[in-house]
């Protein structure tokens, strides 16, 4: 799958939100995340490429025949990964606790509800997602670490956990219900 296309879609909503009046801007025929200056695209995390790569291994793991396969983003934001995967095909969903965030999120992408869901992380269940997503959605370590502990409680024997640039919890202790597929990425199957 070529994953700049996708992107491109996303960088363009962007582009028309943040530019206000000038919905012409639109994302360059050469962009991708090797040869184009990000600073230019400041709304764009600068870890997109690990988000991108994590997204390649996920193609190649998860293979769910018959459906899309199922994505959330806890601590959601604004849903920008939320929109990227609904690009590359995941039926894909946000929750964040912050009503602010989603609220432009849902003008920038046009991502209603249920798609992006005010919703508390501790309380929130996690069963029934193929793909579940986290990026430091607590800036609290004890909390998060409640956070991750409940998604390895609740997720499907299969479901893929996806925590680029986690350092909280040591997923290496888990290793009897936990199966790596990139240390890089910190990408993990539940057992």
């Amino acid at each position: 799958m070529q994953y700049e296309p996708r992107l491109c879609a996303l960088v363009d909503d962007l582009l028309g939100y943040f530019s206000i009046n000038d919905r012409s801007k639109k994302c360059p025929k050469n962009f991708n995340l090797t040869n184009t200056d990000l600073k230019y695209y400041w709304f764009i995390n600068r870890k997109t490429w690990t988000v991108i790569e994590g997204f390649k291994i996920l193609e190649e793991e998860l293979k769910v025949k018959g459906k899309l396969p199922t994505f959330i983003d806890v601590g959601c934001g604004i849903g920008w990964i939320v929109r990227l995967a609904r690009n590359l095909g995941y039926n894909a969903y946000g929750i964040d606790i912050d009503k602010d965030l989603l609220d432009l999120g849902k003008k920038i992408f046009n991502l209603k509800y249920p798609i992006l869901r005010l919703a508390n992380a501790l309380n929130y269940d996690y069963s029934k997602y193929d793909v579940i997503y986290l990026y430091h959605p607590i800036f609290n370590h004890s909390l998060e670490r409640e956070l991750e502990f409940r998604i390895l409680e609740q997720a499907k024997k299969g479901s893929i956990i996806f925590a680029p640039a986690n350092e909280i919890f040591d997923y290496d202790s888990q290793e009897d219900s936990l199966e790596t597929i990139s240390y890089q990425y910190y990408i993990y199957r539940k057992l």
